[in-house]
């Protein structure tokens, strides 16, 4: 992490909670961003264009969003959303290669966790990828649960049968799997204590 703090110096760094202004930019970046990552999600990474300015406005000063400029030029956008105690990572844009240069990723996160810390949230939750990084970041992993139902005649009491033999696997084993398998666990930054430095 030393090491990619020195990429820091030239990266400007703002909070705020509207959108104004930047909108077009961000979705630039997150489509740029969903663009490069391996895994697919299908319709759930589909989000129609109003509806991160919606969920920003209703959301208010609940709604987080960490800004990353170098030279005047954004490198990276992310939407967290605060809920109760804990601040929930949801969306996150990088400008390539300009992002990967200046380790903005990194600076987003102890950005996010510095606001955790400031404003007194316990938790920080983050999204279903890149789980080695996160890791390494001292997020723990914790078990998601996939609901599902199939609506065929044939097929639909075939898998709410069987769905109940399905193992679960132990954390261990769970861990080992994580990595290369998207969606199986929810990224938890352990609780953060205003002692912690960052």
């Amino acid at each position: 992490m030393k090491r990619k703090i020195k990429g820091f110096k030239d990266v400007e760094v703002e909070i705020r909670h509207d959108l104004d202004g930047i909108e077009d930019e961000m979705m630039e970046l997150i489509e740029a961003t969903k663009a490069r990552r391996k895994a697919d999600y299908g319709d759930f990474s589909e989000q129609p264009r109003a509806y991160f300015t919606e969920v920003v406005k209703a959301m208010g000063n609940k709604a987080v969003i960490v800004v990353t400029r170098v030279s005047g030029v954004m490198a990276s956008c992310s939407l967290s959303m605060i809920d109760g105690d804990r601040l929930v990572g949801k969306y996150i844009g990088m400008r390539y290669p300009l992002a990967t240069e200046h380790d903005v990723y990194f600076l987003n996160w102890m950005t996010c966790v510095r606001f955790c810390l400031k404003n007194k949230l316990s938790w920080m939750q983050v999204g279903p990828s890149s789980y080695r990084q996160k890791v390494r970041l001292g997020c723990q992993l914790s078990r998601s649960w996939v609901y599902f139902k199939h609506t065929g005649a044939i097929i639909g009491p075939i898998t709410a049968t069987s769905s109940g033999f399905i193992p679960c696997s132990d954390s261990t084993r769970l861990r080992k799997r994580c990595v290369d398998e998207p969606g199986a666990v929810t990224p938890i930054l352990r609780p953060l204590r205003s002692g912690q430095s960052w």
